[in-house]
């Protein structure tokens, strides 16, 4: 088996080699660029999407809040209720507009 010459290497030879390893890497970092603004533009429509949430939230936290208060009241309305109801009744007796 023979072996191959080696061309001796020049320096321009040297120089070439390594702009081109320098290009190359060049544009793995173009496309790594790239690559992380895509991810940029997902993140930023994620945090919309997030705030939207919290908005939502917010909204159904203050509304379970009137709920929560409405139900704590509502003893209390019932017996207003009540008492207008009797009201009623005995200012329909008085003026004889019994039902």
């Amino acid at each position: 088996m023979q072996k191959k010459r080696k061309k001796p290497i020049t320096l321009e030879t040297l120089a070439r080699l390594t702009q081109e390893g320098f290009v190359g890497v060049d544009r793995r970092f173009d496309g790594l660029e790239q690559r992380m603004d895509g991810v940029d533009g997902r993140i930023g429509r994620i945090e919309g999407s997030f705030k939207n949430l919290l908005e939502i939230t917010d909204a159904m936290r203050t509304d379970l809040n009137y709920v929560r208060h409405s139900i704590k009241n509502l003893p209390l309305l019932e017996r207003d209720v009540q008492d207008l109801v009797q009201r009623v009744h005995r200012l329909e007796r008085r003026t004889g507009l019994v039902r």
